[in-house]
């Protein structure tokens, strides 16, 4: 009872601070409607369980599209590649659904901080190697840093699962600051109905402010950046490993069955340019894996979680 108590009273207080704002009423519509709707009748245990996939290093490539991963990587180099379905459409969706027990055969090295907002302790290690990778200049978590930890991670933890969580290809675009626009938000508080305005890339591409060629070939060349520093884990790295991504992006979408507009991703919508993803595989050398517990959760504050996150232009 106190648990029902307790949503209702959250729901009021967040009526009471909202209830003025059309974006936050279709923000929420999508969420809680059309998204409701949509996992009920396509639940994410229709797509790929990746903890019992076969792999010894998983490499997610943030908001990666199947497709833009078959245009700009050269698929010759894998063993196998095919196609996936990802259980979510968002971080935040991805990350629970996908690990939902507790992992002590697996060491989490994350560049992105949903890991520790929403799974903090399921790992037998979690390296939050995004407290330190975050670029000022170019606001962004780069690639190099979390490569660097994997690395250095696997020579501690030979007989471990190892998840490499890179921020790429995800906005903002690295080296392309004139496609930044504004903050990326789930759902925007600002009135973003104009013509000449747009809350992301991928919307300002729909509004025809920017080239949808141009912000596509960005949008690939944030991947191919990241794939230059994912080769080095490759080549030093002997054992089976897999590509893959927690979900992709879309320039314009209508939700349903509310029709609404969207642009980027939302969480528990399945559009397939946001939950087909890749899986690339590299064979190798079948490392002895072992279980010993859950040893470790994240330490960074909630605070620090959240600034980081504000940082990447999360609400």
């Amino acid at each position: 009872m106190s648990n029902a108590f307790d949503r209702i009273k959250y729901g009021l207080s967040q009526i009471a601070e909202n209830g003025r704002s059309l974006n936050w009423w279709r923000g929420t519509l999508m969420r809680r409607g059309n998204g409701a709707i949509q996992t009920k009748l396509y639940p994410g245990r229709r797509g790929i369980d990746v903890v019992d996939a076969d792999w010894d290093t998983l490499i997610v490539l943030d908001a990666c599209r199947a497709d833009l991963f078959e245009e700009f990587v050269d698929l010759d180099q894998f063993d196998d590649y095919r196609a996936e379905t990802s259980r979510a459409s968002a971080t935040p969706e991805w990350l629970p659904v996908s690990f939902p027990d507790e992992y002590g055969d697996i060491v989490y090295v994350s560049g992105n901080p949903q890991v520790s907002k929403k799974v903090p302790d399921k790992w037998h290690k979690l390296f939050e190697v995004w407290q330190d990778a975050y670029d000022d200049d170019v606001e962004a978590i780069l690639p190099g840093p979390i490569i660097d930890a994997a690395i250095r991670a696997r020579e501690e933890y030979p007989d471990k699962r190892l998840i490499v969580h890179l921020m790429q290809p995800h906005v903002p675009f690295v080296g392309r600051p004139d496609l930044h626009f504004c903050t990326y938000q789930l759902f925007e508080d600002l009135d973003m109905d104009g013509d000449d305005r747009a809350g992301n890339v991928f919307e300002a591409a729909a509004k025809g402010i920017v080239d949808e060629e141009e912000m596509w070939q960005a949008y690939g060349e944030n991947l191919t950046y990241a794939m230059d520093e994912v080769q080095r884990l490759i080549d030093a790295f002997d054992e089976r490993i897999v590509l893959t991504s927690d979900h992709g992006n879309v320039v314009e979408a209508k939700s349903w069955p509310l029709p609404f507009t969207y642009h980027q991703h939302l969480p528990y919508h399945r559009h397939p340019g946001l939950v087909t993803v890749p899986w690339a595989v590299l064979d190798g050398e079948r490392p002895t894996i072992t279980d010993d517990g859950v040893e470790s959760s994240s330490r960074a504050t909630s605070a620090e979680v959240t600034e980081r996150l504000e940082n990447l232009g999360y609400k």
